[in-house]
Order: structure tokens, then C-alpha cells, then sequence
């Protein structure tokens, strides 16, 4: 072949090169990672969108996240709460994985409570006064009400059962559970009390429980004439709202007319024990098979084992008693030095007194925030909350919460008090999210006490993905930080943005994960557009589940859903449809709060055994009021971009919040 020939020399065969083996320098894709790698990764993830995303990027990992990976976000960004370690209630009915679906509810819930984000819609008997809570009650004669509420899902989780005492009737209502609180379909029931041969006052319902024993819904009730009942609430059944079985309930040394009435009614875990009592004594039933049903409904059944506890003058009064674990109580008692009491059922059957093992003198009463101290330590414990079979809640009439785990020897592992707004409101009722968050009702006004007692850096912060980074910390800024500058304060410029191979944070996503800017609040309870008449204490509260969009306050003469929402879309017309049908009122209230701050204490061990932490114990309140943040009417189109740097629902914004040219 000559050099000026047109023919192309052919190209020699290549030869098949060898798979490049994975070394370090080489990529590898994130679907070929072992599954336990990428749990990991998934639960370093903040919040729930990059789990979503995630999901979405092969059909291997979207696979892995439905099947493992939210469930292993849910263990790290909700750690206390129960719901992930047993196996998930459906939340929907459009055929989401559970997993997904309570991934979505319980942030979204966290969303909106960090917000103050809340839809109060009150419930009232259209047949009566309006009572207490709404308008006309100042020139009536008749005593409100006061409800004792209990929530429940029921039906394998695909709805809500709440249920009130109502006087001497008993109101309830079934909700299919959808993706917000007050969208499912509702049906609403009221049992008669007087149909029933139960009188006004004397046959007012003062205590509720939802139970399903031996599989069978049913209601535990209990009245101020001493009578306790179990009535079935099974949809269809030939005996629904009727009287399927009657209990006896001890009687102690009755010291005043209040004394004979079921104060308390609570199921064991399995639903297969009942605790309940008057104010002097109390009873453990063991509930029978239903062949006996027939039988019960001719005789009472009886205790299997009672208990009173003696005082200087007759028995202690007692307002709760809560079963920790199959045979252990806790029991709350009124005036004495020690209202925080245990009990343990004994295999010979007798119940017997439980030591705490804790030392007397801190199971007592606390200065007030006065500053003296009272020469009596008796006190009153009104409410107790169950976190585990070892670690409880209480409520006391000091102003405080105390957490108690039974294998510590400390009398309180922490105690939690308003520092800044009333230190000494006595405290009636307790609901728990997990270790996370708890709601205590004053026994005084209708006040809501917010807590928040996550650790710093601890769980779901849904401001990590809330809005961009920036400089600047969110707004508005809390009173603490106002006055001080923060140790989250960052300089502008490189601090402008978070760099993730360093570790270091934006002003704005330095300042959401401490303390100061997720504060605990009080919730003050409005009608609209009345003004209340009388002061409202509460009497109860409730909830269907840690993911449940909502929960409910007893309160005089009204039973309010506290919803979880941010507009106010009112009250849906079936909704009111469906309450008018058995004579009661659906109506939107208003509410207003204040941010009190950290209201966390912890114990310290002393050089004498046990003490209190910390110097004054919060006892004295902090200098200035807490501000009063209610409903704006300013114009909110007006804040363009900078509402996603505000840590509150768009009800509360104001003018002021977005004039700050700097924030700490």
C-alpha cells in the first residue's frame, strides 16, 4: 500500500478491558451500600424531606425507606414517643405505607406546635345555658358542668372515639381518621343519664374511661352517686349504650359530700384489670370472659383488692390512681407530706404500699416563689401522666411537674415550673407527648401549659429545613435573647451560611436548635366573640394518640378541641350538622399565649444524700412579665420572603417582628 492510497487502514480489534475493581477513588452507587449503612444515613437526616427525596431516587430505596428507613427516622427524630416500637396504626385511608403516614402526621404535628399553630373549636349543649366558657352565664343560676374526657382509636386505628360526661348524660362521638383533624366523617351519640334512672347533680357522670376488655368496646363510668358502669359502645351490637356490666365500688370514711363519687376510673395494660375508687378508697377489678356478661348485669362485681390510705384524721382524699405496670399503682393524694404514693398488687392478692425510695422530705411541698417558706410541707398531687412502667409525670398544687423515674434515688429526676408568668398556679390535669412534650390545665383559669423539654439538639427540629440559610437568628426573637446576646450569636458574612463538611452553622440554623428559641408557652383559652363571665378552670384532658392531630379540655360547661392547624378554617357545616343532631354546638374560639422560657430543673446529688438543684429551684419568678401575643389584624402580604424566617403561625405577625434590622 502506497502512502498516497486512498484505503483506511482497518482498526485493530480492542480488547474487552477487565470491571474496574471499587477502590476508593472510584464511585459507587448509593443503592449498592449494605442496608445497615444506609439506615445509618437515614438517621442523621434532620427532617423528613431528605428521607422523601431519597426514596425517590431508585426503586431499591424507595423500597428500603418504605420498609425500614422511616422507622428508623421516626427512633432518632422522635426517641420517647412509644408509637415506633410496636407496630404502626394505619393514619390514613388513601393506602399510604403506615410508616410514611406517621412520619408525615407526627411532623407535621411538630410543625405546628412549635408555631403555636392551634384551631380551638368548643363544644356545648345547645339545650342549656352556654355556660361558663361562651357568653350568657354571669345572671344564671345552674352550676356548669365540668367534663371528665377520654380519647381512644378504635377500629385497628381507623377512627376516633371521644367521650364526655355531660351532667348526668354521657356525649360521645365516632371520626374516621383522615389526614386532618375535623376532615373524616363524624357520628355523634348522647346516652341519657336520666333515661337511666340517674339524677342531676347527684348523678353526674365525674369519671370516663375508653376500654375495649376481652376485644369489646365498651365505656367505663363512673358517677358522683357512687355507681360505677361498663356501657357497650360496639357499632351494631344488639346491646350498644347499654349497661353490660356494674361494678361495687368501695366504700371508705366518707369526710364530706364529695367523697362518695367515683373520682377516678383507669385499665391496666391489656385492658383485662380496672382501677377506679372514691375519694377515700380504692378497688382493682379483674374483668371477666363475656359469658358472664348476663350475670354481671344482676349483681355487682367485686374488688378483688382495695386499699386506703390512713391520715392523723381518717383517709386520705384521693384524686387519681394510674397503673404503671401489671401490679404496680401510683396513687396521687390531697393534703399530705408525701402525695406521691405506690402500690404493688401481690400474687396472694392484697394490694400492699410500694416504697418510692425516696427521701420524705423532698416528696413535700416547695417555698412559694414568694420567697417563704410555709411552716406546713402537705400538698396536694391532682393528676399523674405514664411515660413508662418506671418513669411517671405528676402534677402539683405548688406550680409544678415533676418527673420520677422509680429507679433513681432521687426524689424528682427533673422538675418543671412557669418561672414567668404564675409560678404558683396550682396544676389539675396532665397529657404527655412521650419525653418530649406535656400540656398541664391549670385548676385555676383556663390555662394550658405548654412544655417543651426537649433537649438542645435532640430530635425533630423542623426549622432545619423551615427556610434558607441567613445571618440572622429567627424572628421574633425571645425575651431572653433580646436582652442579651446569645452564646448562638454569629458574625455576618462567613456565618451567613451553614458549611457541612466543618460543622459550622448559619446564624439562623445556630439558633434554632438552642434552647432559648424553642420555648415553653402558656395557652390562654378565648370564647369569640364573648368575653368569659366567670373564671374557667380545667377539668380534664385527653387524647386519641401521640400522632392525633388534636386533643381535647374539659372545661366548664364546654369541651374544646384544641386542632392543630394553621388558618382558621372555622367548623366545616357536616361537622355542625352532625353535633346539632344530638343537641350540642360547634363553634371556633380564640386563643392568645406567652412564652415563658425554659422551664426545666434538675436535681443534683448533695453531700447529705439528696437535694433540689440549682440554687432557688426557680422559685423566683424571672424579672419582667411575659408579653401577650394574640391575633394581628396587620396586613401579612406585605412580608414577602422574610415570614419564613418567623418562628410563630402568620395570625401572630406584626409590623415590629420585621423592622429589626438585627437579630441575635
Amino acid at each position: 500500500m502506497t502512502p498516497h492510497s486512498n484505503h483506511k487502514p482497518r482498526p485493530s480489534p480492542r480488547r474487552a478491558q477487565p470491571p474496574r475493581q471499587h477502590t476508593a477513588k472510584t464511585a459507587m452507587s448509593l443503592a449498592a451500600l449494605p442496608t445497615d449503612i444506609l439506615l445509618d444515613i437515614i438517621s442523621h437526616l434532620a427532617t423528613a424531606a431528605p428521607v422523601a427525596r431519597l426514596a425517590q431516587t431508585s426503586k431499591a430505596l424507595h423500597a428500603l425507606v418504605a420498609a425500614a428507613g422511616w422507622k428508623t427516622f421516626l427512633q432518632h427524630a422522635f426517641p420517647t414517643l412509644p408509637l415506633h416500637h410496636g407496630e404502626a396504626q394505619p393514619l390514613h385511608d388513601d393506602g399510604a405505607q403506615p410508616w410514611a403516614g406517621l412520619a408525615r402526621a407526627l411532623t407535621a404535628a411538630a410543625r405546628l406546635r412549635d408555631r403555636h399553630a392551634y384551631v380551638p373549636v368548643v363544644y356545648t349543649d345547645a339545650r342549656a345555658a352556654s355556660g361558663n366558657f361562651l357568653d350568657g352565664y354571669a345572671a344564671a343560676h345552674a352550676h356548669p358542668f365540668s367534663p371528665y374526657v377520654d380519647a381512644r382509636l378504635v377500629h385497628a386505628g381507623t377512627q376516633e372515639l371521644v367521650v364526655w360526661g355531660a351532667g348526668e348524660d354521657l356525649v360521645g362521638r365516632f371520626r374516621h381518621v383522615s389526614a386532618g383533624a375535623g376532615a373524616g366523617a363524624e357520628a355523634w351519640f348522647r346516652l341519657d343519664g336520666s333515661t337511666a334512672g340517674h339524677r342531676p347533680v347527684g348523678g353526674d357522670v365525674t369519671a370516663v374511661r375508653v376500654g375495649a376488655p376481652r376485644g369489646r368496646l365498651g365505656l367505663f363510668v363512673g358517677r358522683a352517686s357512687g355507681v360505677l358502669e361498663l356501657v357497650s359502645a360496639e357499632a351494631g351490637a344488639d346491646d350498644a349504650g347499654r349497661v353490660v356490666a356494674a361494678f361495687h365500688v368501695p366504700r371508705g370514711a366518707a369526710q364530706g359530700a364529695s367523697w362518695g363519687s367515683v373520682g377516678f376510673v383507669d385499665l391496666f395494660p391489656g385492658d383485662e384489670m380496672l382501677v377506679s375508687g372514691d375519694r377515700a378508697r380504692l378497688g382493682v377489678y379483674r374483668l371477666t370472659d363475656d359469658h358472664d356478661r348476663q350475670q354481671q348485669q344482676q349483681q355487682q362485681q367485686q374488688p378483688a383488692a382495695t386499699y386506703s390510705f390512713p391520715g392523723p384524721a381518717g383517709p386520705r382524699f384521693l384524686h387519681a390512681a394510674k397503673p404503671l405496670s401489671d401490679t404496680t399503682l401510683a396513687c396521687a393524694l390531697g393534703g399530705d407530706d408525701e402525695p406521691l404514693r405506690l402500690l404493688t398488687l401481690t400474687p396472694a392478692g392484697p394490694l400492699v404500699p410500694l416504697s418510692t425510695g425516696k427521701p420524705r422530705r423532698l416528696l413535700s411541698k416547695l417555698p412559694s416563689s414568694g420567697g417563704t417558706d410555709s411552716s406546713s410541707r402537705q400538698t396536694t398531687v391532682r393528676a399523674l401522666e405514664v411515660l413508662s412502667p418506671n418513669v411517671l409525670l405528676s402534677a402539683w398544687d405548688d406550680g409544678t411537674v415533676r418527673l420520677t423515674d422509680l429507679r433513681s434515688p432521687r426524689a424528682a429526676d427533673a422538675l418543671f415550673r412557669d418561672r414567668a408568668y404564675q409560678p404558683d398556679e396550682p396544676l389539675s390535669s396532665l397529657l404527655a407527648w412521650g419525653g418530649e412534650r406535656f400540656v398541664a390545665g391549670s385548676n385555676e383559669h383556663a390555662h394550658l401549659k405548654m412544655f417543651d423539654v426537649r433537649r438542645p439538639g435532640v430530635g425533630y427540629a423542623y426549622a432545619e429545613a423551615a427556610a434558607p440559610c441567613r445571618a440572622r437568628g429567627p424572628v421574633p426573637a425571645p425575651a431572653p435573647a433580646a436582652a442579651a446576646v446569645s452564646a448562638t450569636a454569629v458574625p455576618t458574612g462567613r456565618g451567613a451560611r451553614c458549611h457541612a463538611l466543618s460543622g459550622r452553622r448559619c446564624g439562623f440554623h445556630a439558633c434554632v436548635r438552642h434552647a432559648l428559641y424553642r420555648p415553653s408557652s402558656v395557652v390562654i383559652l378565648q370564647p369569640r366573640p364573648a368575653a368569659r363571665t366567670r373564671p374557667a378552670r380545667v377539668h380534664a384532658l385527653a387524647k386519641a394518640g401521640d400522632a392525633s392531630g388534636s386533643f381535647y379540655v374539659g372545661l366548664p360547661g364546654a369541651v374544646a378541641e384544641m386542632r392543630l392547624g394553621e388558618q382558621d378554617a372555622g367548623v366545616r357545616p357536616q361537622e355542625a350538622r352532625a353535633a346539632a343532631v344530638r343537641g350540642w354546638r360547634a363553634e371556633v374560639a380564640e386563643y392568645s399565649f406567652l412564652e415563658i422560657g425554659e422551664t426545666r430543673i434538675d436535681t443534683v446529688m448533695d453531700w447529705d444524700g439528696l437535694a433540689w438543684s440549682e440554687g432557688d429551684l426557680g422559685l423566683r419568678p424571672r424579672a419582667g412579665a411575659p408579653r401577650l401575643v394574640s391575633r394581628t389584624l396587620w396586613d401579612k402580604g406585605r412580608v414577602g420572603g422574610e415570614g419564613a424566617w418567623h418562628r410563630w403561625d402568620a395570625r401572630f405577625w406584626a409590623r415590629e417582628h420585621f423592622e429589626v434590622t438585627s437579630r441575635v
